[in-house]
């Protein structure tokens, strides 16, 4: 089970970071023509990228305002760590 969801959460997590450091990057530049979709940013974290978000919005200062952020960080959180492992239990017996 372990096996299964760490690299996901891995590269969610390292997908996550990439996009909170280009977003900031691009955010500073005054001739940026476009920027990460937040949305795109938000599916990420909520698939699995909640630790890449941590990082990304602490190492680059970006997005730690936004109480949308926070939401969908604290709602990953919820969901990866409690409600599919409990579900996954509670339907399979597996863990």
């Amino acid at each position: 089970f372990d096996f299964v969801i760490t690299p996901w959460h891995l590269s969610c997590s390292l997908v996550s970071v990439v996009q909170f450091g280009a977003d900031k990057w691009l955010a500073r530049r005054p001739n940026a023509k476009t920027r990460i979709p937040e949305l795109s940013m938000l599916l990420v974290t909520l698939m699995g990228g909640h630790v890449g978000s941590i990082v990304g919005m602490t190492l680059f200062a970006h997005k730690t305002r936004k109480w949308r952020y926070w939401l969908v960080l604290c709602q990953s959180i919820v969901l990866h760590h409690y409600l599919l492992p409990h579900l996954l239990v509670l339907f399979t017996g597996f863990w």
